[in-house]
């Protein structure tokens, strides 16, 4: 390898983003920092930067790009880079992100540009840079998305779609822009709103297919399922994933299990198996199938660890609880009650954080060397946490915290994106804030109360400071409604392991 030119060696660096082997090429390439060559090579000093930030080491990351950027001031993806890492610690990154603009404007750089803005706690100025963006490109799809989600996050409940309001209202027979605001309705779950859009759609456009389908999404999710149901059968089959989840909620809401397991079926050998699993869960314990237990039953598949004697507690508090800064909980995600921050967490230099991070890996490493082996090998598909490879480098797909106050909750959701979840508590109320049992509490395997199964939880679990609960991202979980007091924690997703 060290025959190699060294753009070779760079492209095969940057290569190794995301593979698991990210320390392995940190190593070679800071063995290689006394050479002039090496070090006067822009390109060299970015892999650098962005390998440490693959394993969140925010602070190397940052001092590696700006090496980077000094010896390449004009190039858009080393400043790109620099301002992703900057945001992402908790610097401010506006006066970066404005230097992108500047040499290479694109959509990225304006949602990164508005993200700097919020983080340095200017939300009514990236408001009105993105209506401007937005009122001379409506068709910004992203732009809309980011303006409606920091317009809720400021409160604004009745006028968090108003910078797509106003380019329908330029623009009433674009598609694209009904669309667009029938996915954000979704994604926010006003699925009742979601019927109204639907009904203005169909005013200004005609019938459409689109609008067909959204009406049977958006009758079953919002209770009325039995009225659903025949604008479903009138569809043709789902053309994508989406589309797919949507009618196995619905087969589950209308009692048909079997169904959903039939709709799953070609999924569960695919990579989105993933998405399909949290319901094929449900399907298999409304018809009391054992492969329920061989799914989320197994010894080991949940744990909890005690860490907060080893941590800085007080300290965790402080730190993480100045970075709550917004006035309500993100337009999709499952927080009702409270707010949330941003997914990059564990890449922020604060000690208190870099503990936390440290003992979260080291109770990470004991769960899965605890983790039985997959007991069913005939089931036919492969276990969504036990047949994957155990050996690889844990890797954090995101980090983020919740605040929760007053009647504060979590709807029952799934994780995606991860292999195993987890909630550490830093706050928690005590017992006689928080009510009976199981106010506060965690609860797993309860499933998402709009699909109205009946089903009860598998487990429920009490928070306390500085306890750390893991369990598999596919499994459903929430927290109870509690009286009064200060609950926070920390949630993040463990990614799966690379091949």
């Amino acid at each position: 390898m060290n025959g190699l030119p060294l753009h070779q060696l760079c492209d095969q660096a940057f290569d190794a983003i995301g593979s698991g082997a990210e320390e392995q090429w940190i190593a070679r390439l800071l063995g290689m920092a006394d050479q002039p060559d090496a070090t006067a090579y822009p390109r060299y000093w970015q892999a650098l930067g962005l390998l440490h930030r693959a394993i969140d080491d925010g602070n190397e990351a940052l001092v590696a790009m700006q090496r980077a950027k000094s010896l390449a001031p004009n190039d858009p993806s080393i400043i790109n880079g620099l301002a992703q890492i900057e945001i992402e610690i908790g610097k401010d990154a506006v006066d970066t992100f404005d230097g992108l603009l500047k040499i290479a404007p694109s959509a990225q750089a304006m949602q990164g540009y508005a993200a700097a803005l919020v983080q340095s706690g200017d939300t009514p100025a990236a408001l009105a840079f993105l209506d401007r963006a937005l009122d001379a490109n409506p068709a910004w799809g992203e732009g809309h998305w980011l303006a409606s989600r920091l317009r809720w996050q400021q409160g604004e409940r009745g006028s968090y779609l108003e910078s797509l309001d106003r380019a329908l209202h330029r623009d009433p027979r674009n598609v694209a822009l009904w669309q667009l605001r029938l996915s954000i309705q979704f994604r926010a779950t006003f699925f009742t709103d979601a019927i109204e859009t639907i009904a203005r759609a169909r005013r200004a456009l005609g019938d459409q297919l689109f609008l067909r389908e959204s009406e049977a999404i958006a009758l079953s999710e919002s209770g009325s399922p039995t009225r659903a149901d025949p604008v479903f059968a009138a569809l043709s089959p789902a053309s994508d994933l989406t589309g797919l989840l949507y009618r196995m909620r619905h087969a589950l809401r209308m009692a048909r299990p079997e169904q959903c397991c039939d709709m799953a079926a070609p999924v569960l050998s695919t990579d989105a198996a993933i998405y399909a699993w949290s319901y094929v869960s449900l399907a298999w314990r409304m018809l009391n199938d054992p492969r329920s237990e061989w799914l989320e039953g197994q010894p080991g598949l949940v744990s909890t660890h005690d860490l907060g004697g080893g941590l800085p507690m007080a300290q965790l508090r402080q730190t993480i609880g100045s970075m709550h800064a917004t006035a309500a909980h993100p337009l999709e995600q499952s927080v009702r009650g409270g707010t949330q921050t941003d997914g990059a967490l564990f890449s922020r230099p604060e000690a208190p954080i870099r503990a936390l991070r440290a003992a979260v890996l080291d109770a990470y490493r004991q769960h899965i060397a605890a983790l039985p082996e997959s007991t069913m090998p005939n089931a036919g598909f492969a276990h969504p946490q036990l047949d994957v490879r155990r050996d690889r480098p844990l890797r954090f797909a995101a980090a983020w915290s919740i605040r929760l106050d007053q009647k504060g909750r979590h709807v029952s959701h799934i994780h995606p994106y991860g292999w195993f979840s987890s909630a550490f508590y830093v706050a928690v109320p005590t017992a006689q804030e928080r009510g009976p049992a199981p106010a506060g509490w965690l609860v797993l395997g309860e499933p998402e109360e709009g699909l109205n199964l009946g089903l009860s939880s598998l487990n429920a679990i009490e928070p306390k400071e500085g306890r750390l609960v893991i369990f598999p991202s596919t499994m459903w979980h929430g927290t109870r409604a509690f009286g009064s007091g200060l609950r926070m924690s920390v949630a993040f997703d463990i990614a799966r392991p690379t091949v």
